[in-house]
């Protein structure tokens, strides 16, 4: 049932009510923030809806539990299958080798890649099941080193805070890229044989050349992480017109630059050159 208020009076005492400096005591301004302004609305409309249909604010208040009880199940069933996932590859991480050697006896090249979370993940306007593809590839376009993080499900606030050590850059114009993808939720527990990445299901990516990543900033320490937002682009066309957002927060770092063919020695944050809004990424302070 509808329940319509035409208008309502509320009192300048009712609004500046709990707190002085509504009503100016310390700076001679009154005023109330628009989140103060609603909580009274909602406090004056109240007494009203009991006055006139008590039944209707019962069933909303009853309505708005059990849409609690369910969000709340199926993010205590995405936590338990997300630390399942986790396990596995804490355990894989624990014998993850030592950075080798060349076959000359040199060091060899690694890009570190901190994968954190994500913001405002989304995909037709609804939370998702994301999980990253990480890939290195050469200029020419050759795959030179894969990783793949564990799913994060039911959400746009991805948090994995997960690292992958990529090997096999020679240059500074290779290409790192973090793919974003969704997941129906049977294939994030094992209740179908489809491949991990659809393209259908394509949210975004970020992608970069390590020429980007080696620079320096007054807010980095020496040998320390770039770290920063980076937004999820669809330069390839990869959506198919499939509206999708967000956002992902990355650390990287590269081992041994000094051996990338190009490598002319750290260069200055672009953020010192050029305004934030062109820059590829942000320096998080």
């Amino acid at each position: 049932k509808q329940i319509d208020v035409h208008f309502m009076n509320i009192t300048r005492s009712r609004l500046e009510a709990g707190d002085a400096r509504r009503s100016g005591s310390q700076d001679g301004v009154r005023g109330v923030y628009l989140g103060e302004l609603i909580w009274v609305i909602v406090a004056e409309v109240i007494p009203i809806i009991l006055k006139r249909s008590p039944y209707a604010l019962s069933r909303t208040a009853a309505m708005a539990a059990a849409y609690a009880m369910k969000d709340g199940a199926k993010r205590l069933g995405a936590k338990m299958f997300e630390a399942t996932h986790k396990t596995g590859h804490v355990i894989k991480e624990a014998f993850r080798p030592q950075i080798p050697k060349s076959p000359m006896g040199f060091d060899r090249c690694v890009v570190q890649v901190h994968l954190m979370g994500g913001r405002q993940v989304t995909r037709k306007g609804m939370a998702v099941n994301s999980h990253a593809l990480i890939e290195l590839e050469s200029a020419s376009g050759e795959l030179l080193a894969t990783g793949r993080s564990e799913p994060q499900m039911w959400t746009k606030v991805p948090h994995w805070d997960q690292s992958f050590e990529l090997y096999g850059a020679t240059s500074t114009a290779d290409i790192l890229r973090i793919l974003l993808y969704h997941q129906k939720s049977r294939q994030v527990v094992g209740l179908t044989t489809s491949s991990k990445e659809v393209p259908t299901r394509f949210i975004g990516e970020v992608t970069l050349s390590l020429k980007n990543i080696l620079i320096k900033d007054p807010v980095i320490i020496e040998g320390g992480e770039v770290v920063g937002w980076f937004p999820l682009t669809d330069a390839r066309g990869m959506r198919q017109g499939i509206l999708c957002t967000g956002e992902l927060k990355l650390g990287l770092r590269i081992i041994n630059s000094h051996i990338l063919l190009g490598f002319v020695g750290v260069q200055p944050s672009p953020l010192s050159r050029q305004p934030p809004a062109q820059a590829d990424f942000a320096i998080v302070r």
